[in-house]
């Protein structure tokens, strides 16, 4: 059961005074008290302001009290940028689209973001309320596709035909070539061990997809050997679960 906490020196000092002044309005009164009922109905009105005055004196000073000892231990703040709604990867970043909170310098995560990055970009996908990171915004004036890149990949636009791309934004995707001994062959005359395959590129991000095309974030080790392949040879696209 919680313990309702003491007030400070200065508050318990002014309760005396009042309690004192009580006392001597008490002594004033008595002899009109004992004269009059009417000044019985006076005094016991007064004294019931008091009381009620005092209760809730004391009340609000505790609670104040309680307040400013909880803001101690909690220690300093630290205004932070946060998402105001929930933001897609690659969003522009906006005073309508994050807000400044206060929170304890202590919780800060490394990286949070303190002044409003303008004409920046998220990295990643955003919920509300999170605290945006400098690792998750692109740089000054970065695209809507260049701002979802990072330091480790590149962005390659592979053509998949006329049919609608069978992929997704957000697909995690292999991506395999085919080739045969002499490029001449036709595919369909081909035995299935005449056919060789290679994974050019590996867990890719699909970032972008149009019309018989998509745009993967691929890894920078990775980008010649699959340009090269998408410009020879067939490419099929493997979606990872």
């Amino acid at each position: 059961m919680s313990r309702t906490p003491a007030p400070s020196r200065p508050t318990a000092l002014r309760y005396s005074n009042a309690a004192a002044a009580i006392i001597a309005r008490l002594i004033h009164y008595r002899s009109r008290v004992e004269q009059s009922s009417l000044a019985r109905r006076v005094l016991s009105r007064r004294l019931l302001v008091l009381v009620v005055a005092l209760t809730v004196g004391w009340q609000v000073t505790s609670q104040l009290n309680a307040a400013q000892r909880a803001q101690h231990s909690w220690g300093n703040s630290t205004a932070v940028i946060m998402a105001a709604r929930s933001l897609k990867a690659g969003e522009l970043i906006d005073s309508a689209s994050v807000r400044i909170e206060q929170i304890p310098t202590r919780f800060l995560p490394d990286g949070a973001l303190v002044e409003l990055p303008l004409n920046s970009r998220v990295r990643v996908a955003v919920s509300e309320g999170e605290i945006l990171l400098a690792g998750r915004v692109s740089a000054v004036g970065a695209g809507a596709l260049s701002a979802t890149l990072t330091t480790e990949t590149q962005a390659v636009t592979l053509s998949l035909g006329e049919a609608p791309a069978p992929v997704q934004v957000g697909d995690i995707v292999d991506v395999i070539s085919v080739s045969t001994a002499s490029t001449r062959l036709e595919y369909s005359s081909l035995q299935g061990d005449e056919i060789e395959t290679e994974r050019v590129a590996t867990a890719a991000q699909v970032i972008q997809v149009t019309q018989g095309q998509a745009t993967l974030a691929v890894r920078r080790e990775q980008v010649d050997a699959l340009v090269r392949a998408a410009s020879t040879v067939p490419i099929s696209l493997v979606i990872l679960s």
